[in-house]
């Protein structure tokens, strides 16, 4: 399943007997992304962590080939804004977690779109990211 928005699958994909192949239907809900107080602030600590952590890893042999992380900026885009705290962390696990993997942190996307909240989602990533830039950094190997 894929979407353009925030949204909660409620049941079991289907697919259907006389659909096109390979096309899953589900029910779902929309949500919207509250932004609670505090979220903000969590939000804007990922400027100076996602840049210290390009740093490493653009410094090491992480990346699978040279630019990697460069391609992976430009296919994400720019950063969301700390005001769209729950777009940002999405953000965020994306880029510490693309494809072809680093193999420089814990897998934390399935964990940051699960996220009931945006504050349990910036909570996700924060832990994923500062465990990154402790592996990569060789303070704190994570495996």
């Amino acid at each position: 399943l894929r979407g353009h928005r925030c949204f909660r699958v409620l049941g079991p994909a289907d697919v259907p007997h006389d659909g096109i192949a390979g096309i899953s239907y589900a029910t779902v809900e929309l949500c919207e992304d509250v932004v609670e107080e505090g979220d903000l602030q969590l939000a804007e600590t990922l400027t100076l962590l996602v840049q210290e952590w390009r740093t490493l890893v653009e410094k090491s042999k992480f990346e699978r080939f040279e630019g990697q992380i460069r391609q992976v900026l430009e296919d994400l885009g720019p950063m969301p804004p700390a005001e769209e705290a729950g777009d940002r962390a999405l953000w965020v696990a994306a880029l510490v977690n693309p494809l072809p993997g680093l193999g420089v942190a814990f897998e934390i996307r399935p964990q940051a779109l699960l996220a009931p909240t945006v504050r349990e989602r910036l909570q996700v990533v924060l832990d994923g990211i500062r465990g990154s830039i402790g592996h990569v950094s060789g303070t704190a190997p994570l495996f």
